[in-house]
Order: structure tokens, then C-alpha cells, then sequence
């Protein structure tokens, strides 16, 4: 997830870190929700759940659980995923809020996912390790059920375990002492939700308490408490007590309300005591990219009242004061920051995590390291460096105190170590580091994803001055056999215990792993054959390794061929599609420059091309050249044949293939057509499908739904969401969410192309489920069956219908003595009829037929 905040937005933050020295969230690396914190062995561990940074669905895409370890609070190492949804064979997606507890030398994960033949479970996977892996430790599920989700887990005095969980319900086990099979006799109990215990709801009918889901089950002085969001969506965090683990429970209060500046409409949270305070974890969406579906995990201390109550806590920067300071002179690793910008973590078989994707001006902020009184003499760190086509330099890790322009007490250069996984350590001399201070390694490189950093450590001054390392850099590392090209100037530095340096070049002694392919003569490197030479640079009883790689560099530099996929592109109006330009050099090695060509696009009306992304505007065919050249030799094209065609309305087309939408969520779908369906749909959502081409002129509309509520319409329009009304489906209850019927309306025949609004709109709720939807074009037999439909009065829930209409039939209302009260145009294939007007004659007039109603209206 590269982050890149606005000027504006990264000036409030600096700002706002130099006053607090806080940082909230406390992992930007990746989007985090759901903290679940546990103390062992005097280490911070916290398991979090992962947003991706691509939301599938408008909807919680998460397929992992990572961990986050820390000893001072402000600081927090990067252990990478532990455990994700594909552990447990089971499952089929979907990685929610869980929680670890350690008992019997054993780590037990209790998490909930959803099963691969549909319904919700609480698994549990165990580990040796509290940083994992873990692993499934059934093979099956431990819970099953609906709204079996956000499971916590308490180990009280007595030793007997308990687990909560549950939405809209709330549910408990006592667990065995094996910590993966729970008591069969007392079973899975419900507890009840009363207003007493967990406060009152005023926005929902079918829900009279605040709890909403996501508890998190504590004791402390011998109360037990469940911390939960309540409320409803937008959440807010509340908790309730209880003199035993089982209850009763009585509501406390809130204790953060909603979060009005880049919150998220979820909350979850969780709590600890370490080294004698209290803290409460949670999110929001404060990151760059950040929302409901990309949240990010803060924490802030609080205290209890004297009575155990817990008040009111506003979210911060966060926590202000570190419990204990970092010792710099012990092995540090470069994934544990209070902050970063720009970087990103991964993992690898040698250095485990590691940081990585550095790009120029990225930094790492470590808060409070104690150099102490005599301060600091060296810094080594541990990196990796690839050579890169086209590029022969590397980079710097500058060392500053306070600030990422704060003074600057070391810099450490970083050369060519073998490649992006193979290691080397590498050493400089510091100055001026003394006493306690926010350390920030500051990167800088001619080119952007030039090396990786894995771990650092400091190396104390000291009395009387002794070498402590050597340090040996070139201006290039990659160079060439021919004139002009094949040497490269080397310095050898001698590092000592006292902070200072000094040039030791000509008194370094040099030697080659291959032999005959470099050359070091008076403080130049000489190339003489190509290949990679591993130097072995000696002084004063200290070696470094120093790399360097000989190569052909007009080959490497000069394109070959350009390569466009795909050159020949079919794109649907209104839709996008990614393409890639690939250069391919003398060498063979190729290179992705989609961003780097030169595009001539000669009629962008028709599609456009912007960093890889083809968006296809209107019908019609488009030829798209691209040219590149390298750093040597004359420029290659390639084409892209585009041809944009609209879609076809005749045809089944999947709901959750809309080119926009608001409001609703995609899901996995039952029904016989299987694929996805889209849901959650409330009043006033709706989705757009763009360049609908009636060239044939339409009849009807068809849609395949469900509902377990009173239903609701679909409302088709023209070009926006309050657009020219060309039909109105109703959707009735079908008996569940998930059983679904056909539903079909004539709709006023139009031609020509249009974008496609479907509206939804009704009564308060979810409304309905949509799966798939056609229109009809006009026919003969279309328009025949028109007349075959024969107007009818309908009564639903005391309010009279006229059904079997369309939108072009004319409804007249006499009263008894003939006169007429009321006339219009219909909508839509069902009107409702009101007023106080006794008995009334209703005429339906559909071209030259003529059909008659009688009714009585009265007031409701």
C-alpha cells in the first residue's frame, strides 16, 4: 500500500507529531482493524485484521490476520500474516475480527470466517509461537452458526476459559482445558439482551439494546467487563459489567462516541494494562486511501474511576509518552517505526520481514532511543541492494535526531549487495547522537526501489579510540569494458570507536573471488571482463564486501522491441481495462514502461489511455501507438487496436457488473444462476449501467430478485438518478434473502443509447437482493400480449392497487354520480389509489380498449 499524503495533510501530521510525539495509527504500512492486544512475557502482541488495498464488492475484503508486536507502546514490530482465511480447508473467505490467548505453552487464535457450503463459523488455529505460524487445529469448525462472528476469549481465576461472540446476538461457551472443545453440557448459550445490561437503541425496530457485535471480555479487580460497538452503523463503543463471567450485566455507558474526523461507520475494540496503565485500542480511517472497507488501528491511554466506571474517551494522536526507551545498541529491527512514509514490509526466506518499495525522501521515525550521556560512534545496517537495468548507483540511509530534516548525525551509503534477498552488513561512523531522541532514517536514491533495509543497530562511543569497521563505496557499481564506461572511483573508510573516520584507499588491501574482471589501481576500479566480482576489501584486521557487477552497457540500455498487451483490446462503453507496455532491451532483460512511453492517441473520444488504464468512452474503433526509447539507441512503437462496443441490453447481465453504484454491497449468491447478487440495498441506493444501445426499441424489464421484507421497486431511469422514469418494478417478499423469483414490467418503449439508472426505493430496511436483470426488446408478440393483460383492484395492507397497467394506459375516477375526480397517466405497471371518495368507477383507457373498475375509497 504506497502512501503518498498531500502536502497539506502531511504538514498537519508533522505538525502535529513535533507538539504530541504521538502517532495514530499506529501501522501504516497496511490497513488494520479490529486490535485484539495480549500481553506475554512483558511483550505487546496485536492481531489485527487486514483490509487489501483493492475492495472487491464495495464490501470487507480481508483475507489475513497480521501481527504487530511492541515493548514500549510507541513503537510496534511488523511480524507479518500469521494465519489467513486459506489455513483452514474449510473455509472459503472472508478473515474477520479474532482473538489469541495463551494457555499450557500454547497460542490459541479464535477467529470467524465463512464456510465454503455458505453460513458463518468461529475456527480456531494454535501455534507454538505467539508471532505463528498458526494452524487450523480441528480441521473443522468449532462454532456454526448465523451471526457467528468477532469471537472473545478470557481466562478467568478459577482457569476456566470462556468465549463470547455474536450479531446480532450474543453468545457464550465455557471451553475445555484443551482450549478447542467447549463444555457439551452447559452448550452455547445466549445471553439476553436487555436494556438494563447493554442500554436502549433508538434507531431500529427490531433491535431494542445498543449492543451491535465485536465484544471484548475483560476482568479487572474483580469485576468482569464486555467492552462492544453499540448503537448501530455509524458505531460508537460502549460497555457493560457484571459481578460474574455469565452475567447479569448492567450497561455502564459510552465510552468513545463516533468518530467524526476520519472515522469508519464500523469500531472494535480492544483493551490491556501494560507496565501499570491502561489502553484502549480501536480504528478508524485516517491513512491516505482510508474509509469503511480501509481502516487502520490506533490506540490511546485511558484511565479507570475509582469505581471501576470507565469515562468517556476522546481519540488522539495517540499514546504520548513511550513506557520505556529504545536501546540503539542492540540488534533493532528496521520493521519496528512509530512512523513511516512511503515504505512497505514484506518477507523473505533470509532476513524474514523485512522494509522494502523504498523510494527517494521515504523515511522510518523510531521514537524515544536513549543514546546516552557518551552518545553514539556508529551505525550499521543491514541491507540489500539490485543493480536494475539502466541503473549503477544505489542509495543512502541518512541518520537524523527529531525530525526527517532534523540534524543529520550519519549517513550511510548503500551499494550493489548481490541482489534484492542477498545481505550484507554495512557500517558508518555517527556524531552528535547522544541522550534520548526520535531517530528517523531518511532514504535517498537517484532511483526509486533501489534497496532494502532489514535491520540496524548503533555502536556506542568509547575510550581510547579503536577501528571498529570498514566502510568501502564506489561512485558506480555497475560499469562497463569499454572506454568511458569501464571504471568507477572507490573509497575505503576506516570507522572508529570515537565518531571519526578517516580515509584509509590507498592503505586497503584488495581481493577477488573470480579474478580478470576488475581491476583497482590508485583508487579506481577498472573493468576488463563482464560478470559479477565479489571484492573482499581488508584493513586494520576489518573486511567488507564490496559487489560489483561488469556488464554490457549498451545492450542493457538499448530497446529492442516494444511490446503492447493486449495489442488487440474489445472493451465494453463505459468500462476500463488495464494494458502494459513492455520494452525489450538487446540484453533480453525487459522492462515495464507503461508510464514511460509516449502515447499518440488520434481520436480520444472514442477511448483514453492514462497510467495502464484504457477507459472506453463511445462506440467505435481507435488505434493507440506507443514509442519508447532507451537511454541509448533510437525509439520502437507498438499498437493498440481498441475496439469499444456497447452492451447488450437483450440479455442476462449481472447486477454487480455496474460501471457505478451507491449504497450497495455485492455477496455470494444462492440462487440457481449462482455467481454474486448484490444486497444490503436501503431506499435511494441505486447502480448504473452505462451505454445501454436500444437500437431495436424495448418492451419490458425482468429482473430476478428475493427479499425477506416488505420489498420494494426498482425505478429504471434514463442518464441519472432522478432521470426520465421509464418503468417501476415492485418487488414483493419472496420468503427469504436467498429465494429468489423473476419479476417482469412493462416499461415505455424508447430507442437510442442510454445510461441505465435502476433506483431502489421503499420502506425503511433492507429492501431486497438483485441478481441478474434484461430488457425486452419490442415485437409484435410484445406488444400483443399488452392487450391480453386485464386491469384488476388489489388491497395490501389496507391501501387499494390498480395492477396489470403500464405506463402509457390513461386512469380516469368517477364518483357514483358520473362525475369525474381525477385523471393521469400511469407510471408504472401498479398504481396505489387514495382519498375519501366512497364508491368510484375507474376507467383504464390502453389505446382504442376501454376497461371499467369499481371500488370504494375511503380514508384510512
Amino acid at each position: 500500500m504506497k502512501k503518498r499524503l498531500s502536502l497539506l495533510a502531511l504538514l498537519f501530521i508533522v505538525t502535529s507529531i513535533s507538539v504530541s510525539r504521538a502517532d495514530n495509527p499506529i501501522v501504516q504500512t497496511n490497513y488494520t482493524a479490529d486490535p485484539a492486544p495480549m500481553v506475554h512475557n512483558g511483550t505487546v502482541y496485536l492481531y489485527t485484521t487486514h483490509d487489501e488495498d483493492k475492495t472487491i464488492n464495495n464490501f470487507f475484503t480481508m483475507n489475513d490476520w497480521r501481527c504487530y508486536s511492541s515493548t514500549d507502546m510507541v513503537n510496534w514490530t511488523d511480524h507479518g500474516s500469521v494465519l489467513s482465511y486459506t489455513d483452514f480447508t474449510w473455509s472459503r473467505g472472508d478473515a474477520w475480527a479474532g482473538q489469541c490467548i495463551y494457555r499450557n505453552g500454547k497460542f490459541y487464535f479464535y477467529v470467524p470466517v465463512n464456510m465454503k457450503n455458505g453460513g458463518t463459523a468461529i475456527g480456531v488455529a494454535v501455534s507454538d509461537s505467539p508471532t505463528g505460524p498458526f494452524k487450523d487445529a480441528l480441521g473443522k469448525p468449532l462454532l456454526i452458526g448465523s451471526g457467528y462472528i468477532d469471537p472473545t476469549v478470557f481466562i478467568d481465576d478459577d482457569s476456566q476459559a470462556y468465549l463470547y461472540w455474536g450479531n446480532p446476538d450474543l453468545w457464550y461457551v465455557k471451553l475445555n482445558e484443551d482450549m478447542i472443545s467447549y463444555n457439551s453440557t452447559v452448550g452455547v448459550v445466549k445471553t439476553p439482551l436487555t436494556v438494563s445490561g447493554f442500554g436502549s437503541r433508538t434507531n431500529s425496530s427490531d433491535r431494542i439494546t445498543s449492543y451491535e457485535e465485536g465484544p471484548w471480555f475483560f476482568k479487572r479487580n474483580n469485576k468482569y467487563y464486555l467492552l462492544y460497538p453499540a448503537g448501530g452503523v455509524p458505531e460508537v463503543l460502549a460497555y457493560s459489567t457484571s459481578p460474574g463471567p455469565t452475567g447479569p450485566w448492567t450497561y455502564g455507558n459510552i465510552i468513545m462516541n463516533q468518530i467524526a474526523d476520519k472515522g469508519a461507520f464500523t469500531n472494535h475494540p480492544g483493551y490491556i494494562d501494560y507496565k501499570g496503565k491502561s489502553y484502549l485500542f480501536y480504528h478508524n480511517a485516517a491513512l491516505p486511501g482510508g474509509g469503511g472497507y480501509k481502516r487502520s488501528v490506533c490506540v490511546d491511554e485511558f484511565q479507570f474511576n475509582n469505581d471501576g466506571s470507565i469515562s468517556l474517551i476522546a481519540p488522539t494522536s495517540g499514546v504520548q509518552t513511550a513506557v520505556e526507551n529504545v536501546n540503539p545498541y542492540i540488534e533493532n529491527q528496521a520493521e519496528t517505526m512509530a512512523w513511516e512514509e512511503g515504505v512497505e514490509t514484506a518477507k523473505s526466506d533470509k532476513a524474514g520481514i523485512y522494509v522494502t518499495d523504498i523510494d527517494n525522501g521515504d523515511y522510518i521515525k523510531v521514537r524515544s532511543v536513549d543514546f546516552g550521556q557518551a552518545g553514539a560512534a556508529a551505525f550499521s545496517a543491514s541491507v540489500a541492494c539490485e543493480t536494475g537495468a539502466g541503473i549503477t548507483g544505489g542509495g543512502t540511509i541518512e541518520v537524523r535526531l527529531d525530525s526527517q530534516s532534523g540534524l543529520l548525525v550519519g549517513s550511510l551509503p548503500v551499494t550493489y549487495t548481490g541482489g534484492a534477498n542477498e545481505w550484507l552488513n554495512e557500517t558508518t561512523n555517527i556524531s552528535g547522537a547522544t541522550g534520548v531522541h526520535d531517530v528517523y532514517f531518511v532514504f535517498k536514491s537517484a532511483t526509486n526501489d533501489v534497496f532494502n533495509f532489514d535491520k540496524w543497530t548503533f555502536t556506542p562511543k568509547s575510550t581510547p579510540k579503536e577501528l571498529v569497521a570498514v566502510n568501502a563505496t564506489t561512485e558506480k557499481y555497475k560499469i562497463d569494458t569499454i572506454s568511458a564506461k569501464n571504471s568507477s572511483n572507490i573509497k575505503v573508510f576506516a570507522i572508529y570507536s570515537d565518531g571519526s573516520s578517516s580515509d584509509v584507499t590507498s592503505q586497503a588491501a584488495f581481493s577477488f573471488q573470480q579474478g580478470g574482471l576488475v581491476a583497482i589501481t590508485n583508487g579506481v576500479i577498472n573493468g576488463i571482463g563482464y560478470g559479477t566480482e565479489n571484492v573482499k576489501v581488508s584493513y586494520g584486521g576489518m573486511t567488507e564486501d564490496l559487489k560489483l557487477s561488469v556488464k554490457n552497457l549498451d545492450s542493457e540500455l538499448t530497446v529492442n522491441r516494444l511490446i503492447t498487451e493486449p495489442g488487440n483490446l474489445e472493451i465494453l462503453c463505459g468500462t476500463t481495462s488495464p494494458v502494459v507496455i513492455t520494452a525489450e532491451y538487446l540484453d533480453g532483460h525487459t522492462e515495464n514502461v507503461t508510464n514511460l512511453a509516449t502515447i499518440f492517441n488520434p481520436l480520444p473520444q472514442i477511448a483514453t489511455i492514462s497510467n495502464g488504464v484504457v477507459t472506453a468512452l463511445s462506440k467505435g474503433a481507435v488505434t493507440i501507438s506507443a514509442d519508447f526509447r532507451g537511454k541509448i539507441g533510437v525509439s520502437k512503437s507498438g499498437t493498440i487496436a481498441v475496439n469499444v462496443y456497447n452492451r447488450s441490453p437483450y440479455v442476462k447481465n449481472e447486477v454487480e457488473d455496474y460501471n457505478d453504484q451507491s449504497g450497495i454491497q455485492s455477496e455470494d449468491c444462492n440462487d440457481i444462476d449462482g455467481g454474486k447478487n448484490i444486497g444490503y440495498i436501503e431506499n435511494g441506493d441505486w447502480v448504473r449501467i452505462n451505454a445501454l444501445d436500444f437500437d431495436k426499441g424495448i418492451s419490458k424489464f425482468e429482473a430476478r430478485v428475493s427479499s425477506a421484507s416488505s420489498g420494494g421497486y426498482i425505478e429504471i431511469r434514463l442518464n441519472s438518478p432522478s432521470g426520465t422514469l421509464i418503468g417501476k418494478c415492485p418487488v414483493t417478499n419472496t420468503g427469504g434473502w436467498q429465494t429468489w423469483v423473476t419479476k417482469t414490467c412493462v416499461i415505455e418503449n424508447i430507442k437510442g443509447i442510454y445510461d441505465i439508472y435502476l433506483v431502489f426505493t421503499g420502506g425503511g430496511g433492507y429492501l431486497f437482493n438483485m441478481n441478474w436483470w434484461k430488457f425486452y426488446a419490442t415485437s409484435a408478440s410484445v406488444i400483443d400480449s399488452k392487450s391480453e393483460l386485464t386491469p384488476a383492484i388489489v388491497s395490501k395492507n389496507g391501501q387499494n392497487y390498480i395492477v396489470n397497467i403500464f405506463p402509457d394506459d390513461v386512469v380516469i375516477l368517477y364518483n357514483s354520480l358520473g362525475q369525474e375526480i381525477e385523471s393521469f397517466k400511469a407510471t408504472s405497471t401498479e398504481e396505489s389509489l387514495s382519498g375519501n371518495f366512497g364508491a368510484v368507477i375507474i376507467q383504464i383507457r390502453r389505446g382504442l380498449k376501454l376497461y371499467s373498475l369499481k371500488t370504494v375509497l375511503k380514508r384510512a
